[in-house]
C-alpha cells in the first residue's frame, strides 16, 4: 500500500542518505546488510515509513523535489533483493553486473567546473529502475579514478560489503579483521602452526 509523507520527513531522510557520493554509498551499503525479510527486520511501523522515504530520497536524487507517495513495503523489498542478486552478489563473485531495466534510461550530461560527467535522469522511471541507476552512479562515483573503495570482507564466514578507509582494509570489522591477519599468518607460517600443535598434543597426553 502507497503511503504518504511530508516534506518536513523527506528532509530528514535527505540528511540520512546524505548528499555526496561517499556518504550515500555508505547508506547504500547499510541498506543492502538489512534482513527485511526476517520477522521483526524492522519492529515498528514507523521504522518502515522512515525506510521507505530514504528509499524514495536515493533513488529519485537528494536534491530534486519529489513526491509525496512514498513506494510500498514491496517495492523496497524488491529494490533491495535486486541490489543483492544484480549488483552485489555478482561483484563479489569477481563478475560483471549487468542491471536489467524494464526500459531505456536517458543520461544528462553534467558540466561543473571544467568537468563533464554523464548522469541518468530518473525521471519517468519506475522505482526499482530509478534505484538500480542511483546504485550504479554512487558506487561508480565512489570508486572514481581506480580508487579501490568497494571491498568485501575476507573472512570467509562474512564476506559483507564495506567502503575501506585504508589502502590494506580487508575486512569491514575490527573482529573480522583480527581472523582475517590470524588466518593469513598461520597460511604463511603452516610449519610453525604444526610443531605448536604437536608440543600442545605431547603436553596434554594421549587421551583415555
Amino acid at each position: 500500500m502507497v503511503t504518504t509523507t511530508t516534506g518536513k520527513r523527506l528532509m530528514q531522510a535527505r540528511e540520512r542518505v546524505g548528499r555526496t557520493p561517499e556518504v550515500q554509498a555508505q547508506w547504500l551499503l547499510d541498506f543492502a546488510l538489512r534482513d527485511l525479510r526476517r520477522p521483526g527486520g524492522l519492529r515498528r511501523p514507523r521504522d518502515w515509513q522512515r525506510l521507505c522515504e530514504q528509499v524514495l530520497v536515493f533513488a529519485r536524487g537528494a536534491d530534486k523535489v519529489m513526491r509525496i507517495e512514498v513506494p510500498s513495503l514491496e517495492e523496497v523489498v524488491a529494490a533491495h533483493d535486486h541490489l543483492w542478486v544484480q549488483i552485489l552478489s555478482q561483484l563479489r563473485q569477481g563478475q560483471d553486473a549487468e542491471l536489467e531495466l524494464s526500459k531505456p534510461a536517458p543520461v544528462v550530461l553534467v558540466f561543473r567546473n571544467g568537468v563533464v560527467t554523464d548522469s541518468p535522469t530518473t525521471d519517468g522511471l519506475t522505482l526499482a529502475d530509478a534505484f538500480l541507476l542511483r546504485t550504479r552512479a554512487t558506487l561508480t562515483a565512489v570508486t572514481a579514478g581506480g580508487r579501490r573503495r568497494l571491498r568485501f570482507c575476507a573472512k570467509p564466514t562474512c564476506g559483507r560489503p564495506f567502503l575501506a578507509r585504508r589502502k590494506d582494509a580487508a575486512a569491514c570489522s575490527a573482529a573480522c579483521s583480527i581472523t582475517v591477519r590470524t588466518n593469513r599468518w598461520r597460511a604463511a607460517n603452516r610449519e610453525r602452526v604444526a610443531r605448536a600443535a604437536q608440543r600442545r598434543r605431547r603436553r596434554i597426553g594421549p587421551r583415555s
